[in-house]
């Protein structure tokens, strides 16, 4: 499956709602490598990603998705300028939470999106990781490039 095939998708899955929410959705596609998954798996998992940096932004921000490849493993990441992931982001990819974490502006999340990408990402020998670069976070998920 193409990683940026399945970027393109779940962007444009995803268009509507950040027109909606006035947040700019832009895909940035660097040198793309098929990766070994599921392709309706991957596209979710994208999609799931993109919903939850639209839903931590602010009207005007702006969302990226940059596709990117680099020594046998391919990469998705979602860049934005919503809150940075605390220190139980790793955590939630492993285990459902049921308990509800309130956000500083009053919103809240239970952890599923990060639970999700989780169960997508280790079903593909897949890896995530979570920084800041500056004043934006960023989500990445790494998959073996396919031979």
């Amino acid at each position: 499956m193409s990683l940026l095939a399945a970027a393109e998708s779940a962007v444009a899955r995803c268009a509507q709602s950040a027109a909606g929410a006035e947040v700019v959705l832009a895909l940035e596609a660097g040198d793309s490598a098929r990766v070994m998954a599921d392709p309706q798996l991957l596209e979710l998992m994208i999609q799931n990603m993109v919903t939850n940096a639209l839903h931590h932004s602010r009207r005007r921000n702006s969302v990226t998705v940059r596709v990117d490849r680099e020594a046998g493993r391919s990469a998705v990441a979602v860049i934005d300028q919503g809150p940075a992931f605390g220190p139980n982001a790793q955590h939630f990819t492993r285990e459902a939470q049921v308990a509800i974490k309130f956000q500083p502006d009053g919103r809240y999340s239970r952890g599923l999106g990060l639970y999700l990408i989780g169960l997508v990402s280790r079903a593909f020998d897949g890896t995530i990781e979570t920084s800041r670069d500056g004043t934006r976070s960023v989500l990445r998920v790494w998959f073996p490039t396919a031979p």
